[in-house]
């Protein structure tokens, strides 16, 4: 009696017939056969909306996740951008420092360096401190304000007083440039002490040759260690990147 209603014909169709005065039997047939085809078209319209919504949040919650941790990973790249274009300060910033500290390697090689001088045949004029009244030179003081001696600056080594090699230097030269100040040219004092000092120059220079190469190869070994925790730590992050990548990939929507 009836065919195939188009759904959205529908309320056209019932207004005309509510018009047309048809009888009640047909308005209860046609309402039975219209009422589940309207049931399915709303809970598939709620659940299409729901399914839309919860797409739409789920997509969003990715995103944001995706944004934070993308976030902290750019921000750590860019640390360590920074930390790359900083130049070492151990590196050959200085190619001529030497670390002065005084470790007990040094203090063995200084002490090597002040006995030789000791042992030589001039030290015994410079190996203990200058005696005015036993030397009859009483104004010794009065022209020298610091004095020095080799026996002095062995107690002191012992005690361990010296915390630079710097130091140690420094007492040694002060011991023969205060004989040098003190006794004219002529005087064998003077040539003594002018003849010891040129014998430590040359073992001074030595020995800072020596340390100046210890540490560059310290601060090379200790560029090269800094080199391959940034490299492993840009593994790591790269890694990270990889697995969030692969997670928003995973987690994402499908577009077909």
């Amino acid at each position: 009696m009836c065919g195939l209603i188009n759904l959205q014909s529908a309320p056209q169709y019932l207004e005309q017939s509510t018009k047309s005065a048809m009888s009640a039997g047909h308005k209860f047939i046609l309402k039975k056969k219209l009422r589940p085809e309207l049931v399915h078209m709303r809970s598939t319209t709620k659940a299409s909306g729901h399914s839309a919504r919860g797409s739409s949040k789920e997509s969003s919650s990715i995103k944001e996740n995706c944004m934070i941790f993308g976030e902290n990973y750019s921000t750590n790249r860019e640390k360590l951008s920074v930390g790359r274009k900083r130049k070492s300060p151990e590196v050959g910033e200085h190619p001529d420092s030497v670390d002065t500290r005084m470790t007990l390697s040094r203090k063995r090689q200084c002490a090597t360096v002040l006995i030789k001088l000791m042992n030589h045949s001039f030290g015994w004029v410079f190996s203990e401190p200058v005696d005015p009244v036993k030397l009859g030179i009483p104004d010794y003081f009065s022209i020298i304000t610091k004095p020095m001696d080799l026996g002095t600056i062995k107690r002191k080594l012992e005690k361990q007083i010296y915390s630079t090699t710097c130091m140690f230097a420094a007492d040694v030269r002060l011991t023969f440039s205060n004989a040098m100040r003190y006794n004219p040219p002529d005087n064998f004092a003077h040539g003594y002490a002018k003849e010891l000092s040129k014998i430590f120059d040359s073992s001074w220079k030595v020995l800072e040759s020596k340390w100046r190469k210890e540490c560059l190869i310290t601060s090379t070994s200790a560029g090269v260690m800094k080199n391959h925790s940034e490299s492993s730590t840009k593994d790591v992050h790269e890694g990270m990147a990889i697995i969030i990548s692969s997670k928003y990939l995973l987690c994402a929507p499908c577009s077909s």
